[in-house]
């Protein structure tokens, strides 16, 4: 049985690791004050609207394993914008696979917004999938129970 330093040890130096790692992720985001929008002026890029995503599913859009869903190549992502832009403003409830329910952005971010921002989503990490404009965004801001 291992003594309880040598646990300790190991602890400390896998959080070492994940903060490293997070660190090196880090510097590639944009930074909350460089997010300050003029909703009268040009929108931020999407990259930049992530950071509003980000924390459940990962820098890099892969999730969290038993967390949240990766949007790299998701079917969600990819498919219907309309669906898409209603998931976004709306959030989902928790479900398995993902314990973790999504949570709403309709009353934080404008159709525009919404609009660059997954646009973005659906150009990125290699997707191929077209833009959303703000007009299909506002189609899906009326609630309306799940397929």
């Amino acid at each position: 049985m291992p003594s309880l330093r040598l646990v300790w040890w190991l602890v400390a130096l896998g959080v070492l690791l994940a903060v490293g790692a997070y660190a090196r992720q880090a510097r590639s985001l944009p930074r909350v004050t460089d997010l300050a929008i003029d909703h009268e002026g040009p929108l931020p890029d999407g990259r930049a609207l992530y950071v509003h995503c980000q924390g459940c599913h990962g820098v890099t859009g892969l999730g969290i394993p038993g967390f949240s869903p990766p949007l790299r190549g998701s079917p969600v992502v990819l498919g219907d914008p309309v669906a898409l832009a209603r998931l976004v403003i709306h959030g989902t409830i928790s479900r398995q696979p993902w314990p973790q329910p999504m949570p709403g952005l309709g009353q934080r971010l404008t159709e525009r917004e919404i609009s660059t921002l997954l646009s973005w989503l659906r150009t990125t990490w290699g997707h191929d999938a077209g833009p959303v404009s703000p007009a299909q965004v506002a189609e899906g801001r009326p609630w309306s129970p799940p397929r």
